[in-house]
């Protein structure tokens, strides 16, 4: 089945999964804050442009927006949302992300929380990971793995507390290591 999907922030992100979306044959439109850089993306990228209306109509609407805006942005588009539809976030952290939207997700609209795995900066999402956090979600958990399985191959599917975990644990080796490197260069003088 294509999936009508909405990406709220035509940033590096969400223009990678507009792009990738699109190549799987789904229906993509994008939105921005800022209308002209979201008019501009979805020109480049061969999809639509959408305004946010009072009743979103997309049956997935994907917030691809800074950690800071997250919450405001979902909070605005969950009321607009429609039963059956699937609200997803983008966010390296889900403690204080996930509880406080889920706090206000309308009944009948399911919320997924994901972290991809890699940067924007990335050309391809081949072998690329994302991790999917199901929050408040039925039917379109499996649809969404399959969906992210199509696009890139890897998913892990967890819960925010291991979340949470496993990114400070792979967060803070990744900042010892380079601790490590600049304490060897320093004393090899």
């Amino acid at each position: 089945s294509q999936s009508k999907i909405l990406i709220v922030g035509a940033g590096r992100m969400g223009r990678l999964l507009a792009k990738g979306l699109a190549g799987l044959g789904m229906t993509i439109a994008v939105n921005d804050l800022d209308q002209k850089r979201g008019r501009k993306v979805a020109e480049s990228l061969g999809v639509g442009f959408k305004e946010l209306p009072q009743s979103i109509d997309d049956e997935i609407v994907l917030v691809s927006v800074p950690l800071e805006n997250t919450v405001e942005v979902c909070k605005d588009v969950a009321r607009r949302m429609k039963r059956g539809s699937l609200l997803i976030d983008i966010s390296s952290v889900k403690t204080g992300v996930a509880d406080r939207v889920a706090s206000f997700i309308p009944k009948g609209v399911e919320y997924i929380s994901i972290h991809p795995l890699f940067g924007p900066a990335v050309r391809s999402l081949r072998g690329k990971s994302f991790v999917i956090v199901p929050v408040k979600s039925g039917r379109w958990l499996g649809e969404l793995e399959r969906i992210l399985r199509n696009l890139s191959g890897k998913v892990v599917v967890t819960d925010v507390r291991e979340h949470d975990r496993m990114m400070g644990t792979v967060q803070v080796l990744h900042h010892f290591a380079y601790l490590c490197l600049a304490t060897c260069l320093a004393r090899s003088r």
